[in-house]
């Protein structure tokens, strides 16, 4: 892959590795801290998004340990941060003095005198380095993924002269200034259609949602009050456990969607495999993800054409079983799936700083009106007709977003190329620099 994207290269440029040109590549701790109520932030892989750190989700540390690890991986502004673990990639650079620790976190000090910090993170976005990273296996590990601190150092990267960096940089901020305008617009759409779905909701559970004709709205009178385990089973055993040899779902918290209640059941294991570990539900269950940030986003499901009628996922899940003779599971699923619900949830979770969980007893204690099942299913009738009518909007959203990603990449993998931007001649070759550096 190296000689092949130097032979695309312009004359000026050079192939050398993030070793060469970083005065400095490490990666935090590697011995797992105590965590605490107060003290530190201690910044993970997980805690990297799209060009920023996510400090509402952190763990702390004591000062002793912040000093200790800080001994080795102290963090500056300027630095680039890079998450080596779980999704490997999202690099931010560090552009205030806030203080925290890293741990399974990787650390680049650029040169400034070779490579600017800016170039080095928009390599570190681009669908070039994945390609490199995965044919020269560089990531290892199969159920969790990982890249080595070894191989951090060996990463190749493209360089070109220093002015030539600093007029990539600017082309590519120009570019990226300009999509991200419209990136964002289509994002806030989405989330205009969210809160346009919580309002549906809103509108169904307080009885207003149907009251177009007299008949209605002496239905929409006789709602009962009722808590969730008058009408539900929480957490209960199968109705019925299948034999160990038959297949059954499996469903991990990842398969299950936010907000949309659609989830993927390609994963099919042997019941006797899963059956201990594991939590168990059956067709018509509703799942509900318990643990922080999960619950807050909404990976809740109804459960439908699971093989054998039966699975098993994650631990991280409550089971709710209706009573069909009460209420049906539509009408559950679309109130536990409320905002308001989550939010109250939220208000009630218990646990640690990053480890906050629902208990079960919230779900069985909340208060539940019902009205009788005719209403319940005009209800969900005028749900799903109004979210069916938002539906092609999104999916035209979600496809834009994925082609700006595309020319998102596209723009990297021109400005890596070297024909992003048009070459000086007068400009000192970068093999040149890095010698004169390397003498110096």
């Amino acid at each position: 892959m190296n000689s092949e994207l130097k032979n695309n290269l312009p004359p000026s440029w050079t192939i050398t590795k993030l070793g060469d040109i970083c005065e400095k590549i490490t990666d935090g701790t590697h011995d797992t801290p105590k965590y605490q109520s107060s003290g530190y932030p201690l910044i993970t892989s997980k805690n990297l998004k799209f060009g920023f750190i996510d400090f509402d989700n952190i763990k702390l540390i004591s000062q002793a340990d912040y000093i200790q690890i800080n001994l080795r991986s102290k963090v500056n502004r300027g630095d680039i941060l890079f998450a080596m673990i779980g999704t490997i990639g999202n690099p931010v650079i560090v552009n205030y003095d806030k203080q925290f620790a890293i741990k399974n976190v990787g650390l680049f000090k650029p040169q400034n005198r070779i490579c600017l910090n800016r170039y080095i993170c928009y390599w570190l976005q681009s669908q070039y380095l994945n390609l490199i990273l995965e044919k020269e296996q560089l990531i290892k590990g199969t159920t969790q993924k990982f890249i080595p601190l070894g191989h951090l150092k060996i990463i190749p990267i493209p360089l070109p002269p220093l002015p030539e960096q600093h007029r990539i940089v600017a082309k590519l901020e120009e570019l990226f200034s300009q999509l991200d305008v419209a990136v964002s617009a289509l994002k806030k759409a989405k989330e205009q259609i969210s809160r346009y779905k919580q309002s549906v909701l809103s509108y169904a559970f307080s009885g207003k949602l149907v009251c177009e004709n007299a008949e209605l709205r002496m239905l929409n009178s006789e709602w009962k009050k009722k808590r969730i385990c008058d009408v539900a089973k929480v957490n209960p055993r199968l109705d019925s456990n299948p034999d160990d040899n038959v297949e059954v779902s499996f469903l991990p918290m990842k398969m299950v969607e936010a907000e949309s209640g659609k989830y993927n059941l390609s994963d099919i294991r042997k019941f006797g495999v899963v059956k201990k570990g594991f939590t168990q539900f059956q067709n018509g269950d509703i799942i509900f993800a318990k643990i922080t940030p999960c619950m807050e986003n909404g990976k809740i499901a109804l459960l439908e054409n699971l093989i054998n009628g039966v699975g098993c996922g994650s631990t991280e899940f409550h089971v709710i079983r209706v009573y069909k003779t009460e209420v049906i599971p539509k009408f559950m699923f679309y109130f536990v799936l409320q905002e308001t619900f989550r939010k109250n949830a939220r208000n009630n979770m218990k646990g640690t700083a990053g480890q906050l969980r629902v208990p079960a007893d919230f779900l069985k204690n909340s208060a539940f009106s019902i009205p009788n099942s005719a209403l319940q299913n005009q209800i969900v009738s005028e749900i799903e007709a109004r979210f069916s009518e938002t539906e092609n909007l999104e999916k035209t959203i979600d496809l834009s977003l994925i082609q700006a990603e595309s020319l998102r990449q596209s723009i990297l993998k021109k400005a890596f190329e070297g024909r992003l931007v048009p070459q000086d001649p007068n400009d000192e070759p970068a093999s040149v620099l890095l010698e004169r550096i390397k003498k110096c």
